[in-house]
């Protein structure tokens, strides 16, 4: 059974923090958020990484070499001190690799030997990531981490180099192309490769990010590290790329230099996850803020509508005809419904099928009338004295003309 995210009691004293007339804004925040789960994130990289050693084994059956891409903790302050162990997610990435592992056998190796690699006749060698934001993490390890006996295997054609990734940004991506001659974009696969955030695309939550990431001892991180905004969390940390209010701490002015008098209580604490967060991955919560999205394309009686209860399939088909008939492309929709990206894929194919929209997200005749029917199920009284009806308060709080 669905519920409101209101109902969790970390996110509630998170909601308190913010003035009244921000609220709604900072709800709509979390609801447009990717909250991905222990068990998505490691079913996305096995498939991924076991889809490539099938389809290069098709025509070089040697051994096929996997690494994960760990953050680099030599620095001119420790370099002659033992190194330490990564804590960071390429262990979880591990976990999962080591399962693939076990299950393919001698058909790939998890961080073997240069020895091991030259015996094998390896390749193809496949770096996993969990999460690639700005490219400078993946860059670093690249440059340091990656031995030379590697890169001149690349650099002779000896050896190809994939990169796996659960989520990318494109401006990240094309860093790491720019900086890095063996990485071709054709061997990159990720679940969910982000364009351009859809945080940014509303003008509301790009202004609630900025407003409240003074109160943070991130302020530079308002948008998250490069900017880039991401509404992605896995359960097992959040990435700093995402808006330094869900996972930065701020201290008041009384008991530190801040730029603010007011303190700051992160979501995500330091980037952790507390246990009582995670019925957010656990794709149940109620999507009540998706009538903004039909608001936001113009489609003011829809959005209305949209509040009552009604069949949760039937609300996807109309968004995204309210959205296509708003000249959304594809891409932007599936933006705009990351945290339900599986649901939404398979409406949107459902629409295509029957002749609702066509593969360019165009809206047909027949979904052109769907839509209208729609709209017109039940008559909403709007006051001809205005162009646009804005409602004076939505989910119980004052809407403001």
């Amino acid at each position: 059974m669905a519920f409101d995210i209101k109902e969790i009691p970390l996110v509630n004293k998170w909601l308190k923090q913010f003035d009244l007339v921000d609220k709604y804004t900072a709800e709509l925040l979390l609801q447009s958020l990717n909250y991905v789960s222990f068990s998505d994130f490691e079913k996305c990289i096995q498939n991924q990484v076991e889809d490539i050693v099938k389809s290069v084994q098709k025509t070089n059956n040697s051994c096929v070499a996997i690494f994960t891409v760990s953050k680099n903790l030599q620095n001119k302050f420790n370099k002659d001190k033992e190194r330490k162990s990564e804590n960071d997610s390429s262990g979880r990435i591990g976990h999962a690799l080591k399962n693939l592992e076990r299950k393919l056998g001698k058909r790939v190796e998890l961080s073997p030997r240069i020895a091991s690699m030259s015996q094998k006749k390896v390749r193809h060698i496949i770096y996993v990531d969990d999460f690639i934001g700005s490219g400078k993490r993946f860059i670093d390890f690249w440059r340091k981490d990656v031995s030379r006996t590697v890169k001149s295997w690349v650099s002779g054609g000896y050896c190809r180099i994939w990169i796996v990734s659960h989520t990318i940004h494109k401006t990240g991506l094309e860093k790491i192309i720019k900086n890095i001659s063996a990485i071709d974009r054709s061997r990159v696969k990720s679940q969910n490769l982000i364009e351009s955030s859809p945080l940014l695309r509303n003008k509301k939550i790009k202004e609630l990010l900025i407003k409240y990431g003074v109160r943070t001892n991130k302020n530079d991180a308002a948008l998250g590290y490069g900017d880039n905004c991401s509404p992605i969390i896995f359960q097992y940390g959040c990435p700093n790329n995402s808006p330094a209010i869900l996972w930065a701490n701020g201290k008041s002015r009384k008991q530190a230099n801040c730029i603010s008098d007011e303190g700051w209580d992160s979501l995500f604490s330091e980037r952790s996850v507390d246990t009582k967060l995670y019925p957010l991955f656990e794709n149940s919560i109620s999507y009540l803020t998706y009538p903004e999205l039909l608001w936001s394309a113009g489609q003011y009686q829809l959005a209305l509508k949209f509040c009552e209860k009604a069949d949760e399939n039937t609300k996807v088909y109309n968004l995204i005809l309210a959205l296509s008939s708003s000249k959304y492309t594809r891409n932007k929709i599936e933006e705009v419904l990351l945290p339900i990206k599986d649901k939404s894929g398979e409406a949107i194919n459902t629409l295509i099928k029957f002749g609702l929209i066509d593969e360019n997200m165009k809206l047909s005749k027949f979904g052109d009338d769907v839509l209208e029917k729609n709209r017109k199920n039940k008559k909403i009284f709007v006051d001809k004295e205005y162009e646009n009806f804005y409602p004076s308060s939505y989910l119980g709080f004052h809407r403001e003309i």
